[in-house]
């Protein structure tokens, strides 16, 4: 009988410790695993965590929740601003400004990092269209983020760039003032499944015409999904069973 309970304490042990020891350490990287013409550009990259879009309620509250739309269209034509790309990913939204279609590009460059071209919408001020980067975590974790960004404002209209999670108040909100700049922000961020890490960039409230945010890096890791109830249980099962026959033993 001990012998059945030592065989079997041991068979719990070993399979709790197997189960909460698949953690493999996870590595994303939003340069790396930028990919272009995929319409719509929404579950890109490992484990489909990245999605390019723009918030269409252009309600001019920066800080209101977003409403997330997937950039559709790919390459805008007659997009040549100066310092903008050629390709990219833009939404099919349009206002008659100029004939122009795109208040958000987004595009990667040549030298690691992601563009944002971003415009107030028709150039009414306070109007503002955040260009969005969206991460969706696949599971429960904890994400290691780090963040850079690189900036020569064009046309010297200031922007406003931010971070946040669920909607929730912004890890930070950096003001991209006309005469250029760098900042960086790194952090522990908790997630559950479904969660969603937003990085935006927007035309400050009360500037007109649009702006440019020419070097964005953002890379995450995680160490898997945090072990379920059911695989602890599983475990502190393997231990209480071997823990019973070492107590008789001793008995």
């Amino acid at each position: 009988m001990r012998k059945s309970f030592a065989v079997a304490g041991a068979i719990g042990l070993l399979l709790g410790l197997a189960l909460c020891a698949q953690a493999v350490t996870t590595y994303y990287n939003l340069w790396t695993d930028y990919v272009p013409n995929h319409l719509p550009a929404t579950g890109i990259g490992p484990n489909g965590v990245w999605s390019y879009g723009w918030d269409s309620d252009a309600n001019g509250v920066l800080l209101s929740p977003f409403s997330f739309s997937a950039m559709d269209m790919w390459n805008p034509s007659g997009l040549r601003y100066p310092g903008s790309p050629e390709d990219g990913y833009h939404p099919s939204f349009t206002w008659n400004t100029w004939g122009h279609t795109v208040p958000a590009v987004l595009h990667r460059t040549a030298d690691g990092v992601v563009g944002v071209f971003t415009l107030s919408v028709g150039f009414i001020w306070d109007q503002v269209c955040p260009v969005m980067i969206r991460f969706t975590a696949p599971y429960a974790t904890t994400e290691y983020i780090d963040m850079a960004f690189y900036y020569n404002i064009y046309n010297n209209v200031d922007a406003l760039i931010g971070f946040r999670k669920n909607n929730d108040a912004p890890f930070f909100l950096q003001s991209a003032v006309a005469n250029g700049g760098y900042f960086a922000w790194g952090g522990a961020v908790p997630v559950q499944a479904g969660d969603v890490l937003d990085l935006f960039v927007a035309v400050a409230p009360g500037m007109p015409f649009g702006t440019y945010i020419d070097g964005i890096r953002w890379t995450s890791a995680d160490n898997g999904p945090i072990p379920e109830p059911s695989s602890l249980l599983v475990l502190g099962s393997g231990l209480l069973g071997l823990g019973g026959v070492l107590l008789r033993k001793r008995s």
